[in-house]
């Protein structure tokens, strides 16, 4: 094999292969982000189409809010992300375009753990 087949072996695999440079691997199954050359370095990562939601009912907003607009009560979205290099994905709770609540495989399952038992003790007390 010459250099020149060489080099163009090396061009038909970049122009073919849709990674983003900065990509060590294929994007995960459940990726349904964007990936891009030029992404910044802080959105170099995976993430899922939000996997729930939920109506914050009972969000207290601040009273200019309730003066200006009707009330729309806020939502809760729960997604799984990566970022780039890290080894397992997290858990990401976002509030009003916020991440809320960033959690480690582990951490979300304790957080079940007691939402579960929260509930259980909620629909107790609802009762007497």
């Amino acid at each position: 094999m010459n250099m020149t087949d060489n080099c163009a072996d090396r061009l038909r695999e970049e122009v073919t292969d849709s990674r983003a440079f900065w990509q060590s691997d294929e994007c995960r199954h459940w990726c349904r982000a964007p990936h891009k050359d030029a992404d910044h370095v802080d959105d170099r990562g995976h993430d899922s189409d939000y996997v729930g939601t939920i109506t914050l009912r009972h969000e207290k907003l601040p009273m200019e809010d309730l003066i200006n607009a009707p009330f729309i009560p806020p939502v809760a979205f729960v997604q799984v992300t990566r970022d780039e290099g890290e080894a397992q994905a997290r858990v990401l709770v976002i509030k009003c375009d916020e991440a809320t609540l960033n959690l480690a495989q582990q951490e979300a399952e304790e957080l079940i753990t007691a939402l579960q038992a929260a509930v259980e003790l909620a629909r107790k007390a609802s009762l007497t």
